[in-house]
């Protein structure tokens, strides 16, 4: 039986999809690891306030604010796992080419070091949902 001992989320550019089924194939406990990463919907929430100007039917000036949703250009595939105790063991000798494309960022102080949203990044044992909120992303 396996030790399902760290919680993983992982984030994944959409054009390093493949390149994330391979590293899940390589680290995962079976042949459908190669399938995690099928769909890049999720992006960033970009929050504007816009100041509106106008007047009001007595034709006193009014200004209110509105809130203005929209999303990053970029689109991310994101899986939230369990992960064997042995998990950090395999990253540690994880091959150079892989290492390449792949972050791991570590909470210090209040603080995550080490984000790259160009590369797949994989945090270990941190809510998902605290994670996304703090790289603001939202799924489409």
């Amino acid at each position: 039986m396996s030790d399902w001992a760290h919680d993983l989320l992982v984030v994944v550019p959409a054009e390093l999809m493949q390149q994330a089924n391979q590293l899940a194939l390589m680290l995962g406990t079976s042949d459908a690891d190669a399938e995690t990463f099928k769909q890049a919907d999720f992006a960033v929430e970009i929050i504007t306030n816009n100041a509106v100007e106008g007047v009001d039917e007595d034709g006193n000036p009014t200004s209110s604010i509105e809130k203005v949703i929209s999303y990053g250009s970029e689109r991310y595939a994101v899986a939230s796992t369990k992960a064997v105790s042995q998990i950090l063991d395999y990253f540690a000798v994880l091959p150079d080419e892989v290492k390449e494309f792949v972050v791991f960022p570590v909470f210090n102080d209040g603080v995550f070091t080490g984000i790259d949203m160009m590369k797949v990044q994989v945090f270990i044992d941190h809510d998902p949902f605290d994670i996304l909120k703090m790289l603001e992303l939202v799924r489409l």
